[in-house]
């Protein structure tokens, strides 16, 4: 929490205070603004966001990844960088900051993978596994066909059947036939103030006539479907998902405050590198562009 112009930690005798480092009045308000913005996503991972003190301060950025180290947190870059002696659970926080400055309320994903090893089971390259955990459904879409209470959400299924539905589009395969109950449950609507009215993280619709980007493509883990839609059909073409494993999407709702916010996620990474890409559905760039924000990857 923060008062005045301190910074005030949890600490296992109480609270204690100490001076922002050559911080001022903008980054006192930086952060103010921040923990105000954190919501219940990241509170019930068991953190204040004013404990991410200056390393949200100094590094700050949309979707700038953060993570919690022996109770410190510190920008994210790579999982080696870390040093992590073993299969680690880590908390992690994602910054949103809207490049038009004005508050908004979205969803954001968050795809990790990592390359296969030697001792590596089979098995786990060929699924991927989907998580929705404490996002509530949102409200204002009540009068939508697919709404419903949102239950906490943690399913497998098979990368075939992911591509199939968020790279292609296909509507029956006998991949999807097996697994689409669980792609279609995993997805939710939400109000989009891009489109001005609500639609489904999974909503297929172009962007534009011309940009043929959309919602599902965002959860492609091809970068050039992400960026630029789906493949073309009837088009066979090498699955981004080949050499890697260990395959998870997270989504997120979110809701900034004054222009800022901070949502958090649990992640469980070996100690060697992983591949961590977070999208956010309604990142536009700069107005008046309509096009969406460019994935941000790390590493880089």
């Amino acid at each position: 929490m923060v008062m005045g112009m301190y910074k005030v930690r949890r600490s296992p005798g109480g609270l204690s205070r100490n001076r922002f480092k050559g911080t001022g009045r903008a980054n006192f308000l930086l952060l103010t603004t921040l923990c105000l913005g954190i919501g219940s996503s990241s509170a019930a991972l068991g953190f204040d966001c004013a404990d991410l003190g200056d390393a949200a301060s100094n590094y700050l950025s949309d979707r700038q990844l953060f993570a919690r180290i022996d109770g410190v947190w510190r920008p994210f870059t790579t999982v080696p960088s870390l040093s992590l002696p073993k299969r680690t659970t880590l908390d992690f926080a994602v910054a949103i900051q809207p490049n038009s400055g004005r508050d908004r309320a979205g969803v954001v994903v968050i795809k990790s993978n990592r390359a296969e090893k030697v001792g590596d089971r089979p098995e786990l390259a060929k699924t991927i596994t989907l998580v929705r955990r404490q996002v509530q459904a949102d409200s204002t879409c009540s009068d939508h066909r697919r709404f419903r209470a949102l239950r906490e959400f943690e399913e497998s299924v098979s990368i075939r059947a992911y591509e199939d539905f968020h790279d292609y589009r296909y509507k029956d395969t006998p991949a999807l036939r097996e697994h689409e109950t669980k792609l279609t449950e995993f997805h939710f609507p939400y109000f989009s103030g891009v489109r001005g009215r609500c639609v489904t993280t999974d909503d297929a619709n172009s962007d534009t006539w011309n940009i043929p980007t959309s919602n599902r493509s965002q959860f492609s883990y091809d970068e050039t479907v992400v960026a630029n839609g789906r493949y073309d059909p009837g088009k066979s073409f090498p699955s981004k998902f080949a050499g890697y494993t260990d395959n998870k999407t997270i989504v997120k709702r979110y809701q900034t405050v004054r222009g800022l916010t901070c949502v958090g996620f649990r992640l469980e990474v070996d100690a060697e590198d992983y591949i961590i890409r977070v999208n956010d559905l309604e990142g536009r760039e700069q107005p008046p562009s309509n096009s969406r924000e460019r994935e941000r990857r790390y590493p880089n």
